[in-house]
């Protein structure tokens, strides 16, 4: 898919210069968009550009004409202008311009006006009724009054005061004009089309009062209340869409403010609520709007003056949903970090409400099915999520198995992206893996990674079962020999896990199966207990000489017969590099695939689409980074593998080359000689035609005579294969409801596995693997297992201090 490339430019302003307008911009970056980017994608990416975030910031995009006419720029406002600004960039590049502002300068009360005390005069001197200002007598010291979230077509066309609040006309100085009444057409801005803050600054007798500004203050009438109180959300003829979003914003108003109330009346129609203290007129009343679900709050008092020993550290309306609602923002993350015991002493700081810790951990989980849907939805919107993957990224393979009564059994992903750059620019060697899923349904996900020339985790598969055997392991081999086909000097490596070894021996039967020489270890330290054959066998597993082997095995059977044997058992060829029938070049465990199981850990908690995307929201971001990486590299070869060669420069400096043939070379290093053939890549030290990569001796003879080391390296290594690697970017999905998927998908909704465990509180620890024993501590101190130095009990000796007679 051709990418649509265009300027971004911002940190500006836009100025018009002779009826022509031009944006005056500090900074410019590049972006690559496909042309189907919908509005919402193009805003977040903008967002990230200029490091920006929605939530704080009002982000503007504009673009400009290329016509000889001086047009206005035109803003971007949906999906719709982003398709003409895509199509106008195909005929000539044309900069996206973005403004940034942060949305606090768009709160309600940003200007403030002060309505000062002013001389009386007589009210039939100072023209039209609008223009008249109040006078009020013996009125005490008032505080501000704010009146922020007012709506511009929602003020009052007078203001109504209490009978004892009315001016004293008698004391008003008639034929006097008040010096500082300015005429209309110097008076600022009407309030309708600024939303002021008002402060009303009294004096000791008396103050004027401008009814323009504070009419929409308050009315005082009856015991409800027309109310400034847009802040909350909640006022007269304010609107909700359903009668429970108006009882979450009450309960949630409640808990901020303090108070408690009750239900006094509540149907479909109706809902009436009081406080709790019986003298107290806060009340609201809100009645549903005819043929709708909306609810609309008809009568509001707001004000209580009810006494403080009503309140209680255990708020009655202080629910485990209505508490999800402030803690959501801290649960949308990956993982479930935010423990209970946490969330009761976050709602005690914050509101002085104590509740328990069952409470709290249902508000939790009230929290992440908000933030992060059901499990059970999840399942149903599988099937549509694999149509739109295959469709944004293009050779993407899905699979998705059921058993007979519709329930999911397996699932299947390789992103198209992967799979093109292992068949051209990864070495063929593959490292299989599995961990355990942690959420009501369990199961297993199953991962295949490799690794690039660079050294970094490059994941090829991933495969999602309902338990871990023989058929599921089968299944998702097969699922991978299907998307690879044959791939010659293929090479896997695994735990040597029976049902791997199984799997591998009848599905790839001429592909190579290699331990992973950790879990070998970590299982000798456990049997054997004894550091030194630990490091002996993982000196010999490195080893590319057979002779050098078999010394460092003859020391561990000197040490531990039992250890040899154990090693003998399990075959020199599944471990030893040396004894090793395929190319394992330097994998030699399966770090590879246990570094992204360990990157997904958290994720592994989430509903299965949304571990599914975060997994190749994951990929996007590598690809990304590691593209840009590969594309600035300055050598032929990687940096991993240019460090490689440095090292075993370094080490060739001292060694003597002696000529043999043309193509033939011995290499002396003290008394070691070694042979080096340029024609057949090959040296007797095996390490050269093991990784593919020169070795010392190698090196030492392309320094004598000029020859180009990178000749002799592997294509997988060079910055070009990497940069192919990692060429095709991955594609995000989008929003469920923006889908594209067919009616047949659609309808099409998978039901959850059958089985899914009873206590969510079960173990979330990692278990342990057939050969892999529990590792016991050994104490530096005494010398005994199980402790180590810390907790060792052992009594310490004390040398008695001599004292003189």
């Amino acid at each position: 898919m051709d990418l649509v490339r265009f300027p971004v430019v911002f940190d500006g302003e836009w100025v018009n210069v002779d009826g022509k307008y031009k944006f005056n911009g500090r900074e410019c970056k590049g972006v690559m968009l496909p042309p189907s980017t919908t509005y919402t994608e193009l805003l977040k990416t903008v967002a990230r550009t200029i490091n920006a975030n929605l939530s704080d910031s009002k982000i503007t995009m504009k673009f400009a004409w290329n016509s000889p006419e001086p047009l206005p720029p035109t803003e971007i406002t949906g999906d719709e202008d982003v398709q003409f600004f895509m199509a106008e960039n195909r005929v000539a590049r044309t900069p996206l311009y973005v403004t940034s502002e942060s949305r606090s300068d768009y709160r309600l009360g940003k200007d403030c006006v002060d309505v000062v005390p002013e001389p009386k005069y007589n009210q039939h001197d100072v023209g039209p009724r609008e223009e008249m200002p109040a006078t009020f007598d013996h009125v005490e010291p008032l505080s501000i009054v704010d009146v922020e979230g007012l709506s511009p077509n929602n003020l009052p066309n007078e203001i109504e005061v209490p009978p004892d609040e009315v001016p004293d006309t008698q004391h008003t100085q008639p034929n006097k004009s008040p010096p500082s009444v300015s005429s209309r057409s110097s008076r600022p801005a009407p309030y309708k089309d600024r939303l002021p803050r008002i402060s009303l600054l009294a004096s000791s007798k008396k103050i004027v009062v401008d009814p323009n500004a504070v009419r929409n203050i308050v009315r005082v009438k009856d015991d409800f209340v027309s109310h400034s109180g847009h802040n909350d959300g909640v006022y007269v003829k304010a609107l909700f869409k359903d009668k429970e979003e108006l009882q979450m914003k009450i309960g949630m108003l409640a808990l901020q403010k303090n108070f408690e109330y009750r239900v006094t009346r509540s149907s479909r129609d109706i809902l009436v609520l009081k406080c709790v203290a019986k003298d107290c007129k806060w009340r609201l009343r809100a009645a549903k709007l005819k043929g709708s679900d909306f609810f609309q709050v008809r009568k509001y008092y707001p004000v209580h003056n009810c006494s403080l020993d009503i309140s209680q550290r255990n708020h009655r309306q202080a629910s485990s949903k209505l508490i999800s609602k402030f803690i959501q923002s801290k649960c949308d993350g990956i993982a479930r970090s935010y423990k209970p015991g946490s969330i009761r002493e976050d709602i005690l700081k914050q509101f002085g409400v104590n509740i328990s810790y069952d409470k709290a951990w249902r508000a939790r989980e009230y929290a992440l099915h908000s933030v992060k849907g059901s499990l059970e939805e999840s399942f149903s919107l599988l099937s549509a999520y694999c149509e739109m993957l295959e469709k944004k990224n293009p050779g993407t393979i899905t699979h998705i198995e059921t058993d007979l009564e519709n329930h999911f059994q397996s699932f299947f992903m390789a992103l198209g992206s992967s799979i093109r750059g292992f068949r051209s620019s990864i070495r063929p060697v593959i490292a299989v893996d599995r961990a355990f899923l942690k959420g009501k349904y369990q199961g297993i996900m199953f991962l295949a990674a490799c690794k690039d020339g660079n050294d970094q985790t490059y994941p090829l598969a991933f495969g999602i079962g309902d338990s871990e055997s023989d058929s599921s392991w089968d299944w998702f081999l097969t699922k991978l020999r299907d998307l690879m086909g044959e791939v010659d000097d293929l090479v896997f490596i695994s735990d040597d896990n029976v049902s791997i070894r199984k799997g591998i021996t009848n599905i790839f039967p001429h592909a190579n199966h290699g331990a992973c020489v950790h879990h070998i270890g970590q299982n000798l330290k456990a049997k054997f207990k004894d550091v030194n054959v630990h490091e002996l066998f993982f000196k010999a597993a490195s080893l590319y000489r057979q002779s050098e082997f078999n010394d460092f095995m003859a020391e561990i059977r000197k040490v531990d017969q039992r250890a040899d044997q154990y090693l003998v058992e399990i075959g020199y060829e599944n471990w030893a590099r040396a004894y090793s029938d395929g190319r394992r070049y330097n994998i030699m465990t399966i770090n590879t695939a246990e570094c992204m199981n360990a990157i997904v850990k958290d994720a592994r908690e989430l509903p299965i689409t949304k571990l599914v995307d975060h997994i190749r929201e994951l990929l996007q971001v590598w690809f990304w980074e590691r593209r840009n990486e590969a594309v600035n590299m300055n050598s032929q070869l990687t940096n991993w593998a240019e460090g490689e060669l440095q090292q075993r420069h370094d080490k060739s400096l001292s060694y003597q080359v002696l000529e043999s043939d043309l193509n033939e070379f011995v290499v002396k290093d003290g008394f070691v000689e070694d042979k080096v053939n340029l024609h057949e890549r090959t040296c007797s030290c095996q390490e050269f035609q093991l990784e593919q990569l020169p070795c010392e001796h190698v090196l030492a003879v392309c320094r004598i005579h000029n020859i180009s080391c990178y000749t002799l390296c592997s294509s997988f290594y060079s910055s070009e294969a990497l940069v192919a690697a990692y060429a095709e970017p991955i594609y995000p999905v989008g929003a469920p409801e923006e889908w594209d998927v067919s009616e047949e998908v659609r309808n099409h909704i998978f039901l959850p596995p059958a089985k899914h465990r009873t206590c969510e509180h079960s173990t979330k620890k990692r278990k342990q693997l057939q050969r892999e024993d529990k590792m016991v501590r050994k104490c530096g101190k005494c010398g005994s297992l199980g402790h180590n130095r810390q907790t060792c009990k052992a009594a310490e000796v004390v040398i008695p201090s001599s004292s003189s007679c």
